[in-house]
C-alpha cells in the first residue's frame, strides 16, 4: 500500500519570510543609525576639540616658559582624543564609503589593518571598477571588516590578498589569508553548534543582498572567503528605481 503524505508549508514559509524581512529592517535601521551616530560626531565633538586644539597651540606660541611644558601636554592630550574620535567616527560608518565607494573604502580599511596588526595586506580589482548599490557596498564593507577581524585574532598570518572582482553584472570579493586556515570548513549547521557568530553574520549580510558566501581552503595555504552577488546592482540602477517608484 502506498501512503502520500503531504505537509503545509505555507506558515512556515511566511514565519521565514517574516524573519527575513525583520533582519533586513534591522540591519537597514544599525546602518542608518551608525551613519547619524558618525555625522554628530564628526559635525559635533570632534569640531570642538580641533578648535581647542588650536586655541591651544596658540597659546603655545604665546606663552613663557613655565606653563609651556603644561600647555603642550594639554595639547598633545587634546590631539589624543580628536584622533580616537576620528577613528571611532571611521569605524561607525567610513565617508570614504558614500564618497568613493567599495573599492576605496576597501584599500583604506586594508592600510588601517596592516599598520595595526604588521600584517601585509593587499587590495587589487579585476575588471573595470564601477559603484555598486548602497546596500550592497555596506554589506560587502562589513563581511570584509569581520574576514579581516578573524585574520588578526585567530589565523596567525602574515599576509592577506584582498581581491575585487567586478563582472557585468556580477560581482565577487575574496579574501584569502596564508594562515592556519580551518581544517575541515565547517558546515553551515556546525558554524551554528560552534557558536561562530562572525561567519554567521556574513553570510547573513551576503543573503539579504542576494549574494553568498563560501569558506574553502586559498591559495595561500590558510582560508578563504570568497562572497559572490549575482547581478550586482548598480547607483545608477538604484536611482533609477528609486524615481519609478515615487509617487
Amino acid at each position: 500500500m502506498t501512503q502520500i503524505l503531504l505537509v503545509d508549508v505555507t506558515a512556515s514559509t511566511e514565519r521565514e519570510q517574516g524573519l527575513e524581512s525583520i533582519t533586513r529592517r534591522t540591519i537597514a535601521t544599525r546602518e542608518e543609525e551608525r551613519r547619524r551616530i558618525s555625522r554628530e560626531l564628526h559635525d559635533g565633538p570632534l569640531q570642538s576639540l580641533v578648535g581647542v586644539w588650536r586655541d591651544l597651540d596658540s597659546l603655545t606660541s604665546r606663552t613663557g616658559d613655565p606653563l609651556r611644558a603644561d600647555l603642550l601636554r594639554a595639547r598633545g592630550a587634546t590631539e589624543d582624543v580628536a584622533n580616537e574620535l576620528r577613528r571611532f567616527s571611521r569605524d561607525l560608518r567610513p565617508s570614504i564609503l558614500d564618497d568613493l565607494g567599495i573599492a576605496a573604502a576597501l584599500r583604506a580599511e586594508a592600510e588601517r589593518v596592516g599598520s595595526e596588526s604588521r600584517i601585509g595586506v593587499r587590495v587589487e580589482s579585476v575588471g573595470t571598477p564601477r559603484r555598486l548599490g548602497t546596500d550592497a557596498e555596506i554589506a560587502l564593507l562589513r563581511i570584509a571588516q569581520e574576514a579581516l577581524r578573524n585574520v588578526v585574532r585567530h589565523a596567525g598570518a602574515s599576509i592577506v590578498r584582498v581581491t575585487l572582482e567586478f563582472g557585468m553584472p556580477d560581482f565577487r570579493l575574496r579574501i584569502a589569508d596564508d594562515g592556519a586556515g580551518l581544517d575541515p570548513i565547517p558546515t553551515p549547521s556546525e558554524l551554528l553548534r560552534g557558536n561562530h557568530l562572525g561567519m554567521i553574520g556574513m553570510q547573513e549580510r551576503a543573503r539579504m543582498i542576494g549574494g553568498s558566501v563560501a569558506f574553502r581552503q586559498g591559495a595561500l595555504g590558510g582560508l578563504e572567503v570568497v562572497v559572490e552577488v549575482r547581478d550586482a546592482p548598480t547607483h545608477a540602477n538604484e536611482d533609477r528605481r528609486r524615481v519609478t517608484a515615487e509617487p
